[in-house]
């Protein structure tokens, strides 16, 4: 099951590279991208309404169900071209989901933004199951590029039907997890024309005490121009 997962991933990312050849030309790379971690965004509060006064209309939307759980995903997305002389697309991706029209996730991904690739080792071990608490985590980590209350389509592989895969690449939710955070970072190998993708996944409960972590790492996706 793990290797048909990381098959999956591998697929989505190759395809989010490539799908950049395309467009290269287009009038997008003529502007300014509104692509951000939506980080004022309050999960069950903030209104669909208020994200597409925001950020527009989105490209994409989905309606969903899982279960029980119905939602509606909007999806956004930008590209340009590198400014390092290369002809390397890079990409922004958001994703925004919703419950009887109040945010419930997104997950925000930037090919472009390299940092903390390790997600700082160091201050991760700092995580104490049971006892660190959301704002703790923030403040070691920093702001997470995506959130979402669970159960969460954001999750499940099998419902992204266009990308293959899911913005939070889960293969499990560990049992008690009511919310889960995302921290991401892309790394681009200019010599082995290579991306490599990391992906931190955080688990809290109900009381918004950390619970568990799951690392992807090391997810490949070769380019073609």
């Amino acid at each position: 099951m793990k290797r048909e997962f990381e098959h999956v991933v591998k697929i989505v990312l190759l395809g989010w590279t490539l799908s950049g050849c395309s467009v290269l030309r287009d009038a997008i790379f003529e502007r300014e991208s509104k692509l951000a971690p939506l980080q004022s965004a309050m999960l069950g509060q903030t209104r669909r309404d208020e994200i597409i006064k925001q950020l527009g209309p989105p490209q994409e939307i989905d309606e969903r169900w899982f279960d029980t759980f119905r939602s509606e995903v909007l999806f956004y997305y930008d590209q340009s071209v590198a400014n390092d002389g290369s002809s390397r697309i890079q990409y922004k991706f958001l994703a925004c989901e919703f419950n009887k029209g109040a945010l419930t996730g997104y997950a925000f991904h930037d090919s472009s933004d390299a940092r903390a690739k390790d997600f700082d080792a160091k201050e991760r071990s700092k995580l104490v199951k049971g006892k660190t608490t959301r704002r703790e985590v923030e403040s070691l980590l920093g702001v997470p590029s995506g959130r979402a209350l669970l159960p969460s389509t954001l999750t499940l592989p099998a419902l992204d039907l266009k990308l293959a895969g899911a913005p939070f690449p889960l293969a499990r939710l560990p049992e008690g997890a009511k919310e889960v955070w995302q921290y991401y970072t892309q790394n681009f190998d200019d010599a082995l024309r290579k991306s490599s993708q990391k992906s931190l996944s955080l688990f809290f409960d109900e009381n918004g005490l950390f619970i568990e972590s799951s690392l992807f790492q090391d997810l490949m996706g070769k380019t073609s121009f």
